[in-house]
């Protein structure tokens, strides 16, 4: 067994070496006892390093004090077992695990006993749960008490185990999925009794004042006449003039108070039970959520933040450009601009808890080739083994058939299981992927939580531009080109950032809705200061021309709808026409300030037809940008040995046929045939 597991800026270290780890979901309680043993020699042979495990407290408690740890639910027993295979433990004990169990994990006893924790939002004339009553207030001091209780027991279990006692548990995870629960189901929590509406030290109150300072900034602001910071309820909210500050404000309480609040309390829960040698961990629900998290960030560098990865969830469910983009690319960017440690994603999927389609093998070794090719150090596969519920657990009741490549009996497996080994024992046997990393064309500045950075990954993936991200709240911009879309608020410290990025010479391309306030809800001066005049367009039209003779329909921000867009602002005092309206008003244009150049335009990045792609390639050669590579309908990279310098061009043909293109890069042009969902790796 090895003797420890550390954190490096770039990878995991298992005995002082560098390890790409994997992991994979076999949650104990949903498997016989007797398959525990022929389950984990299967992820083991697969290649997997740990077991990442659910310890469910619907489970465990039943009924209200009965907290069973026998029988099929003996938690030190399957530690034990794990130890005896050599295998690393990452434990997840709630107190919300969902995995498609009832309440999410939560006993539904404690809800139906104390109906006042639960999460609810101002409706009607009244508080409402979210969701009929699915989503707990994490901070409810009766929640918390029962929270408290169920980690006495589990806690101690796993501490047992732990990697520095010669055990295997090398992380407990903090709940699961923070934020999720309340916002797919209602949105952000207002239990009164959490928030302290009305309370001069409740938390809502004191958020405010915080910021505010004194409430006739606060009424300036939102467009309101409250006599004071404890008057503030839900129901007069509504009516402020100002509604896009004051859901601001919300979004900004929940996830830089309440959000870490939460996790502060269940690490010092955690570690009152003697987790003090156990590292704690976060997992983000999905790629978006990673900028709303940074606040946890600043305030627990050591708990280690991974994301969730689902390629399913989407329309198609299939591994199509916009997952790919999404799940993949984004997703392990984010993980890179915002954690600590290794980017790592704490749930991969390897199985769909549906029977609309089944795992394409194919898709399967293609997503996990994606996963280490774009950075992750740190893949759990979800999930891993299939298991049975229990009809009272479950909102589905028998096999919890994930279409897992490992089935319950421990001897069945699925067809996809073999390419995931396949890929598993590629990246492990060539250990130059470890010092990696991608070469980027340019950088997305990211500041909050946008659809429109979502499009643009999307338009960047499909026109062939290697991006990285950039945390514009943290850092300064230190690259030759930055893409930032803008909002109807943003930070007064990122447009100070972007106006100087752009008199020290950087080439920045300014696209979104322009923003009415800053964080403050004070008049931003962001175009002001950058020399960028807007006015209202003659035409009501979203078609636009551009490179002569091309058009295409963009979605803009001028506030005039005609059909299904939005027109575009025009432009003046440009210094270069890029794109025009059909009065032919100018729409995007090139700014030139000192030593800098602005590419700019009040559209939405999307793709939607190849015209989109088009147009982002002549925006970018504009200003002087050539991508590294050079393809159509292939998606190819550069990755670049940190220590050797040695570089390897990604080929990945997301296609289901052949294609056969010439690729140019580094002056070089490489005819390549790539087979139907196919991934290619070769020296350059």
């Amino acid at each position: 067994m090895a003797r420890s597991l550390k954190m490096d800026r770039y990878y995991f270290l298992v005995d002082g070496k560098p390890k790409q780890l994997w992991f994979g979901e076999m949650d104990y309680f949903r498997i016989p006892r007797e398959n525990w043993d022929k389950c984990l020699d299967q992820l083991k042979a697969m290649g997997i390093d740990g077991v990442s495990i659910y310890v469910a407290w619907i489970s465990h408690e039943r009924n209200p004090g009965d907290i069973d740890f026998t029988g099929n639910l003996d938690l030190d027993a399957f530690l034990s077992l794990i130890e005896e295979k050599e295998m690393f433990a990452w434990l997840r004990p709630g107190p919300y695990v969902y995995a498609e169990l009832r309440f999410a994990g939560i006993p539904p006893w404690l809800a139906v006993k104390h109906p006042e924790v639960l999460a609810c939002r101002w409706k009607d004339g009244k508080f409402e749960p979210l969701d009929e009553g699915m989503s707990i207030s994490y901070l409810h001091p009766t929640f918390l008490q029962y929270v408290d209780r169920w980690y006495s027991r589990v806690i101690p279990i796993i501490v047992h185990h732990s990697l520095s006692k010669g055990g295997c548990v090398v992380s407990i995870q903090l709940c699961n999925e923070i934020s999720g629960i309340h916002i797919w189901f209602g949105g952000i929590d207002q239990n009164p009794e959490v928030c302290g509406y009305g309370n001069p030290n409740g938390r809502f109150v004191r958020f405010l004042r915080d910021k505010y300072q004194n409430i006739e900034n606060l009424n300036s602001v939102w467009g309101t006449n409250f006599e004071s910071f404890e008057s503030i309820l839900p129901k007069e909210m509504n009516g402020a003039k100002n509604n896009i500050m004051v859901e601001y404000d919300e979004k900004c309480f929940y996830y830089r108070r309440y959000i870490p609040e939460y996790i502060g309390i269940l690490s010092q829960m955690a570690q009152k039970y003697g987790a003090t040698d156990i590292p704690l961990s976060i997992n983000i629900a999905g790629p978006s959520d990673v900028p709303l998290f940074s606040e946890c960030s600043n305030k627990f560098p050591e708990i280690y933040q991974a994301i969730d990865l689902y390629y399913d969830l989407h329309i198609s469910g299939r591994l199509d450009s916009m997952t790919i983009s999404y799940d993949s690319e984004y997703g392990s960017e984010l993980c890179k601009a915002y954690t600590q440690g290794p980017p790592g994603a704490l749930e991969y999927e390897s199985g769909i808890f549906t029977d609309i389609h089944a795992i394409d093998p194919k898709e399967q070794e293609l997503w996990m080739a994606l996963g280490s090719l774009n950075g992750l150090k740190l893949i759990s596969l979800f999930q891993a083994v299939d298991g049975i519920h229990a009809p009272w657990e479950a909102d589905v009741s028998g096999v919890y058939n994930y279409h897992a490549p490992i089935k319950i009996n421990g001897q069945d497996l699925e067809p996809h299981y073999y390419n995931i080994q396949k890929v598993i024992r590629y990246f492990d046997g060539d250990r130059w992927f470890l010092e990696a990393e991608k070469e980027y064309d340019l950088f997305l500045g990211v500041y909050d939580s946008l659809i429109s950075d979502v499009h643009t990954a999307h338009l960047l993936f499909r026109g062939n531009i290697t991006f990285g991200i950039i945390d514009l709240v943290k850092n300064l911009p230190k690259c030759s080109c930055l893409w930032v879309n803008m909002s109807k608020i943003m930070p007064q410290i990122v447009i100070d950032k972007l106006v100087e990025y752009v008199h020290s010479g950087g080439k920045l391309i300014l696209t979104g809705e322009p923003p009415i306030y800053n964080e403050q809800g004070l008049l931003p001066n962001l175009l002001e200061r950058l020399g960028i005049k807007l006015e209202i367009p003659k035409s009501p039209f979203s078609l636009i021309q551009f490179n002569k003779d091309q058009y295409v329909r963009l979605t803009g921000f001028a506030g005039k709808i005609f059909g299904r867009k939005k027109t575009l602002y025009a432009l003046r005092d440009f210094d270069l026409s890029l794109a025009v309206n059909e009065t032919g008003q100018t729409v995007i244009g090139v700014y030139r300030k000192d030593m800098g150049e602005i590419a700019f335009g009040t559209f939405m990045p999307e793709y939607v037809v190849r015209e989109h792609k088009t147009l982002l390639l002549f925006i970018l050669q504009s200003l002087g940008i050539e991508p590294l590579v050079k393809t159509d309908r292939l998606r190819a990279f550069i990755l670049r040995n940190r220590n050797t310098k040695e570089r390897r061009l990604c080929v990945i043909n997301y296609w289901n046929q052949p294609i056969k293109e010439t690729i140019q890069t580094l002056g070089e042009k490489i005819e390549i045939e790539v087979s139907p969902v196919e991934w290619i790796v070769r020296k350059i």
